[in-house]
């Protein structure tokens, strides 16, 4: 089947994976131990992706269950320093999106993200592509798996759900994908995913050390 369309999850897949250090960093300003913040941290972040919760809401909630203190100013460093941790590049995954829409193909990204970190986007993280669509959780409250976000994202592209491949780089993302019609990568290593891809959609860069 032709793809006329490659659909880019941003976080862990066009981004690095945001380094335990930042966890540990962002821990310390709460005055927690690790753990007990990366745990609070995802188990918040649902809402906080679908724009149902602003940063200050976020993270005044995790120090509320942590038993710590926030500050409104201490809850503006640490949506800062968050929103720094997410916007390391992987350099070959933005290659290959450039390369994809250079070949003629559409391009979109579609992403659980918060608001503050759209935002950010134009000003902290200057390295990413230009893409054709954009669907973000935040703006439309609600968050990948939902089928409404699929849907979304396909209208935008104006392409058939079967000729759009979707890379992700979780399993449950993939499935609500493939029940919309969509063919999926799963995003495991850069090269064993640029491999994959490239062998659906017929366009590749050159795998090299990030």
């Amino acid at each position: 089947m032709t793809i006329d369309a490659v659909v880019f999850d941003y976080g862990n897949v066009l981004s690095l994976a945001q380094p335990e250090s930042v966890q540990i960093e962002l821990a310390a300003r709460c005055g927690l131990e690790p753990q007990a913040l990366t745990k609070l941290y995802w188990e918040l972040r649902a809402d906080y992706d679908a724009g149902l919760s602003c940063g200050s809401d976020y993270w005044h909630e995790i120090a509320r269950l942590g038993g710590c203190t926030m500050t409104s100013e201490l809850a503006r460093e640490l949506i800062d320093i968050d929103n720094k941790g997410w916007s390391f590049e992987n350099r070959l995954m933005s290659e290959f999106a450039r390369a994809v829409r250079k070949s003629g193909m559409r391009t979109a990204i579609l992403s659980n993200m918060p608001l503050d970190f759209r935002n950010h986007l134009a000003v902290g993280v200057p390295w990413l592509p230009e893409f054709d669509h954009h669907t973000y959780s935040c703006e439309l409250h609600l968050i990948k798996p939902a089928t409404a976000i699929y849907e979304h994202c396909i209208s935008g592209l104006g392409v058939a759900p079967e000729r759009t491949l979707f890379i992700d780089d979780r399993e449950i993302n993939l499935e609500a994908a493939r029940k919309s019609g969509w063919q999926t990568v799963l995003f495991s290593t850069t090269e064993q995913t640029l491999n994959d891809c490239s062998k659906l959609c017929g366009v590749s860069v050159p795998v090299h050390s990030n």
